[in-house]
């Protein structure tokens, strides 16, 4: 089967940040501007970005996940931001780490989906239309899960590098196609 080159659009991009060292999430959030904390509420502080417009969850381990990023470039932005945040609340941090943890992609593979006949054919798949309308496709390598519909519109979910994308809509499609629940 020839490499079919997949539309997909970045819905969301999932970052893990580690400054190496605990936070005083009691301090830091007197001394920083715009840092919500509320440890009845949440265990962590909550920093809302207005561009990007990024939504970090602060921990007292010195761990932070940031969602809501669209496009790659956003990353070195997402970090700059959070080391003059770190320093605005008094914490100079020695060494940032970071980490893409989850890509969340939309993607059309082009025709509809007889969703039945792939929930019944296929074993990687969870299919409850009563609880969620699209087909669960749990991939196994890349590990993610594709969550499909009817239309052909998908969701990948849980990728860590954007390769990762093609291969389990790849995998899919051939699953999909292999068992007629292809409706073109």
């Amino acid at each position: 089967m020839a490499k079919t080159k997949w539309e997909k659009k970045l819905e969301n991009l999932v970052i893990s940040v580690s400054i190496g060292e605990r936070i005083n999430l009691e301090q830091f959030s007197k001394k920083a501007k715009d840092i919500e904390y509320d440890p009845d509420h949440f265990p962590g502080a909550i920093y809302r970005m207005k561009e990007p417009r990024v939504s970090a969850l602060i921990f007292s381990s010195g761990k932070v996940n940031c969602t809501g990023a669209r496009h790659w470039d956003e990353i070195p932005i997402i970090v700059k931001e959070l080391e003059k945040k770190f320093k605005e609340g008094g914490l100079k941090p020695k060494k940032i780490e970071r980490k893409v943890q989850n890509l969340v992609v939309s993607a059309n593979l082009g025709y509809e989906v007889n969703i039945d006949v792939a929930a019944t054919e296929l074993d990687n798949v969870e299919y409850e239309p009563e609880q969620f309308p699209g087909l669960i496709f749990r991939v196994k390598d890349p590990k993610c899960v594709v969550l499909v519909f009817t239309s052909g519109k998908i969701n990948v979910v849980g990728a860590k590098e954007w390769e990762d994308i093609d291969k389990a809509i790849e995998r899919v499609d051939k699953s999909l196609r292999e068992i007629g629940a292809v409706m073109e």
